[in-house]
């Protein structure tokens, strides 16, 4: 935990494991899943640890990217649901017993409800649509069910971990489409590049995010061109289409957050072997660009966040940057 105002160091904590998900925040805690196979209750105010739950069926390690971790780590971070925390250990359905999701107490860490995709043996099986195989991925809610990577199979209910009752073709009922593998895909070595990340931004009126277009390059056919694009939440293409915004070829946008009347995107370039970021401010509006700030290193997967008068990004380089108004100016 870092002061907002200087970047002092205010607290840290140690967990047996990396993270691949910043902590959620509910009332006074902050809520963190580790590759070590456990969620962590914190104290947000003095960094010491309020509860542990191990989220793995055993304490089995294994040895990936150079560091131990559980066989089952908590991937996705912790999604908050009215009082309770719901998590998912494991790397995919098809592995290792599958996928452990968990209800916790989030003021205890208590359990209130247990699920495993594929189901466990003897339990009836649902019918096809409500069958979940894939890796582990984020926790996602449309209020009624909760699902990994938003996918239309493999639903629950939130408070119960129960499989909703099936009333014909499942559906998740997000404002925008949710992209699979949206953390998996950083679990297993794909090359940059090869799955370009996919985030995404949106308000109750648009939608703010990256999509690929190939394209002739330098003489080279089907290069792949970065777009940011606005679409238009309800409508239909093309009259969804809201504005573009193109990026040279080997860019990467890594993180989308819209503030108001501003879409702020972190890039990432690659130029002569050298990975580069830059923090764009672009009109909500039309797309135009507004404001260009070159990163010192480049910036990580959804590493951005922005609170009143302040930007924070996060770095490649380990560090975190904090941007806003000079002293006596308006932002």
């Amino acid at each position: 935990a870092l002061d907002e105002s200087s970047g002092k160091l205010l607290w840290s904590f140690p967990t047996g494991g990396r993270l691949d998900t910043p902590p959620t925040f509910l009332d006074g805690l902050s809520l963190v899943g580790s590759h070590d196979g456990c969620v962590y209750g914190i104290d947000a105010a003095t960094g010491k640890l309020a509860w542990r739950f191990r989220a793995a069926p055993t304490p089995r390690r294994l040895l990936a990217y150079g560091q131990v971790e559980s066989s089952w780590p908590v991937v996705g971070g912790v999604l908050t649901i009215s009082n309770l925390a719901c998590v998912v250990a494991g790397r995919t359905s098809e592995m290792d017993g599958g996928l452990f999701l968990y209800g916790l107490e989030a003021k205890a860490g208590t359990l209130a409800w247990t699920a495993r995709w594929p189901l466990p043996p003897g339990e009836k099986i649902p019918p096809y649509g409500f069958i979940y195989k894939g890796p582990a991925d984020l926790l996602v809610s449309d209020g009624p069910t909760i699902a990994i990577a938003g996918s239309v199979r493999g639903r629950l209910d939130p408070m119960t971990g129960a499989v909703p009752k099936w009333t014909g073709i499942p559906k998740f009922n997000l404002p925008v489409a949710s992209a699979f593998s949206y953390v998996s895909r950083n679990l297993y070595g794909n090359g940059p590049g090869e799955y370009p990340p996919c985030p995404i931004a949106f308000t109750d009126e648009y939608s703010c995010g990256p999509i690929i277009q190939f394209m002739e390059h330098n003489g080279k056919k089907n290069v792949r061109h970065p777009l940011l694009a606005a679409r238009t939440l309800g409508a239909k293409p093309p009259a969804d289409k809201r504005w573009e915004v193109s990026f040279p070829p080997g860019s990467v946008i890594e993180s989308v957050v819209i503030a108001g009347d501003t879409v702020l995107a972190a890039i990432t370039s690659t130029v002569e072997g050298k990975r580069r970021g830059e923090l764009l401010l672009l009109s909500a509006r039309d797309g135009s660009q507004t404001f260009s700030f070159p990163l010192p290193a480049a910036p990580v997967y959804e590493g951005l966040a922005v609170a009143p008068d302040r930007v924070f990004a996060c770095l490649e380089d380990g560090s975190v940057l904090c941007l806003g108004p000079a002293a006596g100016k308006k932002p």
